[in-house]
This record gives structure tokens, C-alpha cells and sequence, in this order.
């Protein structure tokens, strides 16, 4: 499979775990905030995706944009947890900024391989 593809792909699962994880903000928590970020953020990465698949560069700038954004929101949360002293897995928000941390470095990752294509 081909960079673009991979690209495509990370853009449609991180998406879809922002969906979810504003949806699970609002249900646990009630935080509109959260259900319209994570709403917002998850479908904009779904057209990043099919922006991708019709090998529209829009698609991939898109998606390293949205996933930069996320990742500097999630970072800025584990760098206060921190601060605490709490350990990272500790708290549902601390697991949480791991996952979009990490899915969103490997979505970028993947869009600066597909970009270098």
C-alpha cells in the first residue's frame, strides 16, 4: 500500500477516535465543549480522508493541520497532569491525551511520508 493510502487511512481512524472521544466527554462528563470539538475536528478528518483518496492535496494539508491542532490541545494536557504529579494513565483525560497524542504524531508522520511522495 502506498503512502497516500496509509495517509487516508490514519485520517479516517484518528478521526473517528475524536468522534468518539467527544461523544464520550459529553456522556461522561456532560462537556458540550467536547462533543463539539471532538464532532467538529472527527468530521473535518473524514473529508480530510476522502479528500485523500481522490488524491487531493487539500486532503493531506487538512489532515496535518487538524492532527497539529489536536495534538498541541492534548500535549498542553498531559503537560499540566504532569505538573500534578498524577501519572499519565491515571485519569480518563490523561489516557485520553495519550491516544490523541500519539494517533495524531502517527498521523502526521504519515501525511509528511505522503506529501514527500
Amino acid at each position: 500500500m502506498d503512502a497516500l493510502r496509509w495517509a487516508g487511512i490514519g485520517a479516517l481512524v484518528y478521526g473517528l477516535i475524536a468522534l468518539i472521544g467527544g461523544l464520550m466527554g459529553y456522556i461522561n462528563k456532560g462537556s458540550k465543549p467536547s462533543l463539539i470539538a471532538g464532532g467538529i475536528s472527527g468530521l473535518l478528518l473524514f473529508l480530510c480522508h476522502f479528500g485523500i483518496f481522490h488524491d487531493q492535496t487539500w486532503g493531506l494539508i487538512g489532515a496535518l493541520i487538524i492532527s497539529l491542532l489536536l495534538v498541541g490541545r492534548f500535549a498542553s494536557s498531559l503537560i499540566k497532569q504532569r505538573r500534578t504529579g498524577a501519572s499519565l494513565f491515571a485519569t480518563v483525560i490523561g489516557k485520553v491525551s495519550v491516544v490523541m497524542v500519539v494517533g495524531g504524531v502517527i498521523e502526521m508522520i504519515l501525511v509528511v511520508w505522503a506529501l514527500l511522495q
